[in-house]
């Protein structure tokens, strides 16, 4: 029988994101479910680090740990060094928009924090993807949207992400994060 996950997100692009990567982890016969399948809504204001808040927004759901063999938590910041991390993008998604945060052709790593719950245990892990910003103007913040993929493109490569096949997009995030979020679904008892 399939697996049955609860991604606890309501943004589509970042439920499609993560469900990408979790197939490319192993997951493939999986069942994912966003938020709105179950006609749920987040209550949580975000606040602390991403994993602190990757690791609420899993809890806030784990009494669907009844219906479902896990619960996922994902948040995202971001990082200029690789180190400080900025935890609230919207706020500064204007700037970057603006190309008033980074210069062209900076290094920005995307930094996504997964928490995995299951009845078994949980676990959480911080992972860090290496992009380079592309100035472009004309990019709107929309709500429930992903505008940085149309501002950051990979490192040697020349598209940004949003014009990536879907395919090359994946298996790029993957590069960087597939070996630390299987150890993670692992951790948490979860089996692939």
């Amino acid at each position: 029988m399939s697996k049955q996950i609860l991604i606890s997100t309501s943004n589509p692009d970042k439920f499609r994101i993560v469900t990408d990567l979790l197939r490319i982890c192993g997951a493939e016969s999986f069942t994912f479910y966003n938020l709105a399948h179950f006609n749920l809504e987040s209550q949580y204001q975000e606040q602390g680090t991403i994993v602190e808040r990757a690791k609420v927004k899993c809890d806030e759901f784990d009494y669907m740990l009844e219906k479902v063999d896990a619960v996922i938590g994902i948040d995202d910041g971001i990082s200029t060094n690789g180190k400080d991390i900025i935890a609230d993008v919207k706020k500064v998604l204007p700037t970057i928009i603006e190309g008033k945060f980074v210069k062209d052709n900076s290094r920005i790593n995307i930094c996504r924090a997964f928490s995995v719950k299951t009845k078994a245990g949980s676990s959480e892990t911080l992972t860090q993807i290496p992009l380079r910003y592309k100035e472009n103007r004309k990019v709107k913040n929309k709500p429930h949207s992903y505008p940085l993929s149309y501002l950051l493109r990979p490192l040697n490569g020349r598209d940004p992400v949003a014009y990536m096949p879907k395919k090359t997009e994946n298996l790029y995030y993957a590069k960087y994060c597939r070996r630390q979020l299987i150890n993670t679904i692992l951790e948490a008892g979860l089996e692939l």
